[in-house]
């Protein structure tokens, strides 16, 4: 199919106005920390980078 495979990127946001919960800086240490295999995960299972990869 020509729509297919279907390539999708995310962000992370946050408010400056909110504290963030501890769970949620966990997730983003987490993400930032393993920012390289993430990339490496993403590019055995699609064959291509994301256009973004930075946080």
């Amino acid at each position: 199919m020509e729509e297919l495979p279907l390539y999708r990127s995310w962000c992370v946001v946050q408010s400056k106005a909110k504290r963030q919960s501890p769970v949620a800086l966990a997730f983003l240490a987490f993400i930032r920390s393993e920012r390289a295999l993430i990339s490496a995960l993403v590019e055995r299972f699609s064959g291509k980078l994301p256009l973004r990869t930075t946080l």
